[in-house]
């Protein structure tokens, strides 16, 4: 039987992910914010890990408190597991979403855990030789402003 004259058919298209908002400037910025909030986050982990399995010391106005062998693994261990729930359930870590980004697969989608596992174990990297130097020094020479992590993941930090 015939279709009516009327009736047109049109291919259904899939929905496309959600256009980023991705200025390289002004996410720069944004992204600096978010790694120092991340610092000072892991930082109060960091204490609290070494006040109950560590060596830690006071007097004299200072006080000192260190991981080594296990312990230290241990904080690696948590401070990965941290950046990847969060990322992996929301795309934001506390930082980026008090500073207004998070991350995209670099089309635009939301990434699957698998990139950001990989953008994970990556900070490692980037993070050396402290506070996140190679990862910064490679961000500001890329054109997106994308990490080590970002560049493997196929990830984008970009306006929420």
């Amino acid at each position: 039987m015939a279709k009516p004259p009327d009736v047109i058919e049109r291919p259904v298209e899939a929905p496309q992910p959600a256009a980023l908002h991705h200025d390289p400037k002004e996410v720069i910025g944004r992204r600096i914010g978010a790694a120092l909030v991340e610092i000072g986050v892991l930082f109060v982990a960091f204490v609290l890990l070494g006040l109950l399995t560590g060596d830690s010391e006071s007097g004299d106005g200072g006080a000192r408190v260190t991981l080594d062998g296990a312990g230290f693994i241990v904080f690696l261990g948590l401070t990965l597991l941290y950046y990847f729930l969060q990322e992996a359930a929301t795309g934001q870590t506390l930082g980026k979403r008090l500073l207004g980004v998070r991350v995209r697969a670099v089309d635009g989608a939301e990434p699957v855990a698998g990139r950001i596992a990989l953008r994970t174990l990556l900070r490692l990297i980037d993070s050396l030789p402290f506070l996140y130097l190679v990862g910064f020094v490679v961000m500001i020479a890329r054109p997106r402003r994308q990490r080590i992590g970002d560049l493997a993941a196929r990830t984008v930090v970009a306006r929420a």
